[in-house]
């Protein structure tokens, strides 16, 4: 799942070959990829998330566009309204960024290493209860 990066180097670095391939929406801050993206070689996208994935038949890229068509219309992403158990929250940053620090406080309480993943650089964050490497090896960035 993209992080949605507050500043993305893979909008940076595409950008370096390719303008107005990466769109980074103002008021949501959603980092969405275009059509223009084929013409990008894939080794030269920089995501310390190891995110985005280029399509072997297109050779677009892909990752998620935090639902940028049902945010823009009042609507949640999919995937938090589909969440089974409601791990998944979308909302103003402030509120969330809130959410989360109580939450990591909560949680500390039990699991001492717990701690949100870069919560200042990316949108979409992440809460965990032990090192982040043990999830994916770049859950931290690289």
């Amino acid at each position: 799942m993209c992080r949605h990066c507050i500043q993305p180097p893979c909008k940076l670095s595409i950008e370096m070959t390719v303008k107005d391939a990466v769109i980074q929406d103002e008021a949501t801050g959603a980092v969405v990829y275009n059509d223009k993206t084929k013409k990008v070689s894939f080794a030269d996208v920089l995501c310390p998330y190891n995110i985005p994935r280029q399509n072997p038949k297109t050779k677009v890229l892909a990752k998620c566009t935090m639902c940028f068509d049902r945010i823009t219309n009042g609507m949640i992403p999919a995937c938090v309204k589909s969440c089974p158990t409601g791990a998944m929250v979308f909302g103003d940053r402030k509120e969330i960024l809130d959410m989360a620090k109580k939450r990591v406080d909560d949680l500390k309480k039990t699991y001492p290493k717990a701690m949100a993943i870069n919560p200042d650089d990316v949108r979409v964050i992440f809460i965990v209860t032990d090192d982040p490497k043990k999830y994916w090896k770049s859950a931290a960035g690289g």
